[in-house]
């Protein structure tokens, strides 16, 4: 199993710094590598824009998998591959904390704790080279 779905932090930082120096910092007007998409789109949850959190893409063929963080007004961007990919969404309502006992504290979801993993999502999409943007709405 891919450990940037089994809720482990680092494997997601991880995971983002190699995609953010993959894509030259992602910022505005960066190159993206020959075969891959930029792609674009907004997370939705009770009729409004999620306020920011992870969404996370892993190709159903297993082959690859990128990450992309959610803005305050809902939007996210990441580069991947074309393809179809299942998907994840974290998005929390304050920050992990480390107990007096040393385990992880973690906080309330914004949204249902099963959108959290590729396993229980139920959300897929099918990234295509006409760019067209994602919205993603939750249940």
């Amino acid at each position: 199993m891919n450990k940037l779905h089994n809720g482990s932090k680092i494997s997601q930082i991880f995971c983002a710094a190699v995609l953010l120096a993959a894509v030259g910092g992602g910022g505005c007007g960066s190159t993206v590598p020959a075969g891959m998409l930029r792609v674009r789109g907004e997370v939705q949850h009770a009729g409004a824009a999620l306020p920011d959190g992870t969404i996370l893409f892993e190709a159903v063929n297993g082959k690859a998998s990128a990450a992309g963080r959610i803005l305050s007004n809902g939007r996210f961007e990441s580069v991947m591959l074309p393809g179809d990919y299942r998907v994840a969404v974290r998005s929390y309502d304050g920050i992990f904390m480390i107990g007096d006992d040393g385990k992880q504290i973690r906080p309330k979801s914004r949204i249902p704790e099963r959108m959290g993993s590729i396993a229980t999502s139920g959300i897929t999409v099918t990234i295509t080279p006409e760019g067209d943007p994602l919205v993603i709405n939750l249940e």
